[in-house]
């Protein structure tokens, strides 16, 4: 059960990477528009998914990948 909570998780991850990956044709019409406000809004929601993805990648690492850990904070360093 938990397992499959963490394969959904990295699923995410996956699917937020894949999106930022085809933003570059996004951004390359943008620029030869010259669409500067577009331009950053674009970066702005990159870069917060990027945060967030970050944190998720991290959390899925911790806990699913850190062995003896549980979820619930009470092993380890949590």
């Amino acid at each position: 059960m938990i397992e499959e909570r963490f394969a959904r998780l990295r699923a995410v991850i996956e699917a937020w990477e894949t999106w930022e990956a085809e933003r570059g044709k996004e951004f390359q019409d943008l620029f030869e528009r010259g669409d500067e406000s577009a331009i950053r809004r674009l970066m702005e929601e990159m870069q917060t998914l990027r945060r967030r993805r970050r944190a998720l990648e991290a959390f899925v690492q911790r806990w699913a990948e850190g062995g003896s850990r549980s979820v619930g904070g009470r092993g380890g360093d949590g």
